[in-house]
């Protein structure tokens, strides 16, 4: 018998928690007509009034750092919550804000927003140096020097409430909720209320099982307040178990899991409930949707990993084991299927894993930067495992794959993230995994793990540094007679020897495979379906683009590896017929048995060749590869950067890649002809991208962010890329040629 995982969902029982919306105290976003800001003091700063997508936009100068008073008049008690809509262009804004009370402080609060053009919701949390009620009479911002302005679309000012920061959608709905870096999908439990589940018992060995917890910010008094179990037969018979809840006398705030044994009830229906006693209304917790799940060992498990700029080249069986160690990989490979010829559909990270965990090209879900979110009208490949059945779990290692600002969380059950930095290494991701799978043993489980050592800065661990570079050398001598500052990486400006920065790019990898053995090698994994591949690949030193970064569609940023492992392929099978990394999904799910599950792509053990499209990041340009020749077309103007040629709009580029694998010789001059056919091609593939943009606002509906951007309008805001990529009837001087 098939193992049983029955995902269930709690019912609320009378009414459901509310959202604990914080009194509006101020709000500022008038700055065209009503003039908001005439009050303010800017200390002399220049500004003046733009706009963006036709709202004002109030925009300050940060050629010094800048202090913006601003007059209140508001009480509140204890703690509240600042929003700044802006966008924050250049290399970001260091961001304070101060609360004043006749020259007296009564709080601040700092956040760093990272840079982008677009607007995005700043929340800051202040917390009153004393406690009881206050009238605030300046809000003061104050913002870092830069050589972008900032600019302001609108600034709110809110009381804090108990558990405003869980955000609206666990209020009656599930969210994925953060607590120590594990997001699990949970719901708002509440004193005073309650859910209830039914199903039905039918074998021995069968569990219900669900999570709880209690986040750091909820208050940490909750007295003898309990979570209570209760399982009532339906023809009789009750059973309740009192669960203390996490978060008190100071104890971590973290997940604690819960399990019964339903052997006492098989045959019956159930229902299963869950309150709080001992508890007051105010009192918050989290529970996770309930499951039911009967083990066994054969259960189908399919692991799905993603090394983030990972080269195709850079694997053991490829560059040759004395020229590379990965010995996991190398394992994997001769277990599997190898395919030799797979590129990416993308250069960068969310847009790419969008794409793979979609099956459809940046093209059409019209993601094409690190800082957009997926829609959840998408549909992705963490979402069918789930409709069949399936657990989903993912451990990620870096901030643009973070459910909240990429929107790449939908359809998991379980979420792990770097909870309090931007990434972390392949050691801490590959432990979150195997955690995660052990509580999910013997029920079926998709599982996607990304990994981000091989990205900038390589920074390996000193024992695999030394496998590819002599410590008796100097990588920053200035003096070597072959140091060439060119070839320096933008995070690592002072490395003189590029022989220096590809040992640690190397280094990286050989760390990450050693890391990513102890998962490859697991029993249930083994059993399982298995896919490695990288989202792109990486410019080392030979390239057109900026070296040791993954800038412009090349060769080098598109060629990623590439190996499947799965019962029934033939072992060690090596192939090099060109395919698409953005059929993975499909492919994983025919391995596994779902071949009747809707999803976009083509079998890669099916493949059927034909030429293969990519967007590069932000939409600069996109490419066509097929018969061993490239083509790449500029979909806008570009500035040379730094290592980096830059192109004008429409320009064409186009490489040999049997000669040529560097894209270093641009033949386009030189193949009038075979230009005109590739751009023809490309240019009908891009007028066939959907109508229906997948992309959301970059802001992250987590917390307070989301909370705000319901009450300024903004929820509904779309930043999408437009279908219209190109014209097919462009009669621009570098179209016009092909008309």
């Amino acid at each position: 018998m098939p193992a049983r995982f029955e995902r269930l969902h709690w019912e609320p029982v009378g009414a459901p928690a509310t959202f604990p919306e914080g009194r509006l105290l101020a709000h500022w976003e008038d700055f065209e007509v009503g003039r908001q800001h005439a009050g303010w003091d800017f200390g002399g700063a220049r500004r003046w009034v733009g706009s963006f997508r036709g709202r004002p936009v109030l925009r300050v100068s940060r050629e010094e750092p800048v202090e913006i008073v601003i007059p209140i008049s508001a009480a509140f008690r204890d703690a509240c919550v600042v929003t700044v809509m802006a966008t924050v262009p250049g290399r970001g804004a260091d961001l304070t804000a101060t609360l004043v009370e006749d020259g007296r402080t009564l709080g601040r609060a700092r956040r760093t927003p990272p840079s982008t053009p677009d607007i995005q919701a700043i929340a800051l949390r202040i917390e009153s140096e004393t406690a009881g009620s206050h009238a605030p009479t300046r809000l003061v911002l104050s913002v870092a020097a830069d050589s972008a302005p900032l600019g302001i679309a609108a600034i709110s000012l809110r009381e804090a409430t108990e558990g405003m920061e869980l955000g609206a959608a666990v209020f009656g709905g599930r969210a994925l909720v953060e607590l120590e870096g594990d997001a699990r999908l949970a719901t708002v439990l509440a004193g005073g209320g309650g859910f209830e589940t039914r199903f039905e018992v039918r074998e021995d060995g069968e569990r219900l099982s669900f999570s709880h917890g209690r986040p750091a910010f909820l208050e940490d008094v909750i007295g003898d307040a309990r979570l209570r179990l209760r399982l009532e037969g339906d023809s009789g018979g009750v059973s309740e178990t009192l669960l203390e809840l996490g978060g008190q006398g100071g104890s971590a705030a973290r997940w604690r899991d819960a399990s019964v044994a339903l052997d006492p009830w098989r045959g019956r229906r159930v229902r299963a409930s869950v309150d709080l006693v001992g508890a007051s209304g105010e009192t918050l917790c989290l529970v996770t949707m309930p499951r039911v799940v009967h083990p066994r060992r054969e259960s189908p498990t399919v692991l799905l990993v993603t090394s983030d700029t990972h080269r195709a080249d850079h694997v053991g069986f490829v560059a040759g084991s004395d020229a590379l160690e990965t010995r996991a990989l190398d394992v994997l490979a001769r277990e599997g299927v190898a395919f030799l010829d797979a590129v990416s559909s993308a250069n960068n990270t969310t847009p790419s894993h969008a794409a793979l965990l979609t099956g459809l090209s940046p093209r059409d879900t019209g993601l094409v930067a690190n800082r957009k979110r997926l829609a959840e009208e998408a549909r992705t490949l963490a979402e069918v495992f789930a409709e069949r059945g399936f657990a989903t779990l993912a451990a990620v290692s870096a901030a643009p794959v973070k459910f909240a600002s990429s929107g790449l969380g939908q359809g998991f059950d379980r979420y792990s993230i770097p909870a309090r930095s931007p990434s972390r290494t392949a050691e801490e991701t590959v432990a979150r995994a195997l955690e995660a799978l052990e509580d999910f043993t013997g029920a079926a489980v998709f599982c996607w793990v990304h990994l981000f050592d091989a990205h900038g800065p390589y920074e390996p661990p000193d024992d695999v540094l030394a496998l590819y570079y002599d410590e008796s050398r100097d990588p920053f001598d200035r003096d070597r007679p072959v140091a060439d500052r060119r070839l320096a990486p933008t995070w690592g400006y002072t490395i003189t020897d590029p022989d220096y920065t590809e040992a640690l790019y190397k280094g990286e990898i050989t760390f990450l495979d050693r890391q990513l053995s102890r998962l490859l090698a697991l029993e249930r994994v083994r059993r399982g379906v298995t896919a490695f591949t990288a989202d792109h690949g990486e410019v080392l030193r030979h390239g057109r683009e900026r070296p040791f970064d993954h800038g412009g569609l090349s060769w080098s940023t598109l060629a990623v590896p590439l190996i499947l492992r799965a019962p029934g392929l033939a072992a060690g099978t090596t192939r090099s017929d060109a395919v698409r990394q953005i059929d993975v999904g499909r492919t994983l799910l025919d391995l596994a048995g779902l071949e009747d599950a809707p999803f976009p792509g083509r079998s890669l053990l099916r493949a059927e060749g034909g030429p293969r499209f990519a967007i590069e990041a932000n939409g600069i340009s996109a490419s066509i590869i097929n018969e061993g020749w490239m083509l790449r077309l500029f979909l806008r103007s570009v500035p040379p950067t730094r290592g980096a040629r830059g192109g004008e709009l429409h320009e064409l580029e186009l490489f040999d890649l049997s000669a040529d694998p560097f894209c270093l010789e641009d033949l386009a001059a030189a193949a009038p002809e075979r230009c005109a056919r590739l751009r023809g091609v490309l240019v009908r593939w891009l007028g066939q991208a959907s109508a229906r943009s997948l992309v959301t606002s970059s802001f992250a509906p987590d917390s307070e962010v989301e909370r705000q951007l319901a009450a300024l309008g903004y929820v509904s805001m779309v930043d999408a890329q437009s279908a219209s990529w190109i014209e097919a009837d462009c009669d621009c001087p570098r179209c016009a040629p092909f008309e």
